[in-house]
């Protein structure tokens, strides 16, 4: 089950993060969750960016995991763990512009004021992405400052 290849990555990375052009297999993903999966588990991949990514990061980098955010987060996965560049989920779904996710991580308890080693917060990456205004209903306070998320 915690059998890693040469980037250190687990099953669970690989599920979450596909070969290019390949779908994340949600329901292997499952499987390997209730097998016991380490959630928690980060890679070493210099090369991809992926540098200290949980399950967590991958999933919140792909737009349409949102409920495999929710199951992870369900089973331990650290919200606001941050990869060796100090990016946590959140920057990561706020630098992909996945709305969803971010709304899922927000309402689910994430700092929105977690600063990365450049001193990015996640709402410095979304207007840097050109996300925009955001309106959200979830959690007024916890809303990005000056910005909200959900429908425009």
């Amino acid at each position: 089950m915690e059998a890693r290849d040469s980037k250190d990555r687990t099953p669970l990375h690989l599920a979450i993060q596909p070969p290019e052009l390949q779908e994340p297999d949600t329901e292997l993903i499952r499987q390997l969750i209730e097998c016991g999966a380490d959630v928690n588990a980060t890679t070493v991949c210099h090369d991809m960016g992926n540098n200290g990514s949980t399950p967590l990061h991958l999933a919140a980098r792909v737009n349409g995991l949102t409920e495999m955010i929710q199951d992870l987060l369900w089973v331990g996965a650290r919200i606001d763990q941050a990869d060796e560049d100090g990016y946590t989920p959140l920057h990561m779904a706020a630098a992909g512009n996945h709305v969803a996710n971010i709304e899922m991580l927000i309402e689910s308890g994430a700092n929105v004021n977690a600063m990365c080693n450049d001193g990015k917060t996640p709402e410095m990456l979304a207007d840097g992405n050109r996300l925009g205004c955001w309106t959200v209903n979830i959690h007024p306070e916890a809303v990005f400052q000056g910005v909200t998320i959900g429908s425009p």
